[in-house]
């Protein structure tokens, strides 16, 4: 009996960019000279992997200049010691005596914390899909690949 191995070929497609100025490549050191606008501010035509890990958008400004903003994100959470920060400025709260000058202004001060912590603990999971949306957007933009000079 005579054994038979079946090869399977799978096409895959990519879009990949070249950013041009004229009849030359733009280079990633002339790209890095571009203007720098905050990601929301930019008409994206697609995105740039840096070697040192930098995660761009390249696109144009109200404007049509050529410009780049920094794609960065930090996902939220909420660790053990936001619990503990929360739950020890909640004690503070409560157990602030009342009635004098500085020590009004040492519960508002406090009461405010509690509040902006509670407010982050709430946010969190708003938060967290927020990231990975714009994440996906990200990377549903077209990869721009820099000429690169040895």
């Amino acid at each position: 009996m005579t054994n038979v191995n079946v090869a399977i070929i799978e096409v895959l497609t990519a879009e990949v960019r070249v950013l041009m100025v004229g009849s030359r490549q733009v280079t990633l050191s002339v790209f890095r000279q571009l203007d720098i606008k905050p990601y929301d501010e930019v008409a994206p035509m697609g995105r740039v992997n840096d070697k040192d890990g930098g995660k761009w958008i390249v696109g144009s400004d109200d404007q049509g200049n050529l410009v780049r903003a920094e794609f960065f994100w930090e996902y939220p959470t909420w660790t053990r010691d936001d619990e503990k920060e929360l739950s020890e400025t909640k004690r503070q709260v409560e157990t602030i005596p009342r009635g004098d000058v500085a020590s009004e202004a040492y519960l508002l001060e406090k009461r405010n914390k509690f509040d902006r912590l509670l407010e982050e603990k709430r946010n969190i999971p708003i938060w967290q899909q927020e990231v990975k949306e714009a994440l996906a957007l990200f990377k549903a933009l077209p990869l721009v690949i820099m000429a690169g000079l040895r």
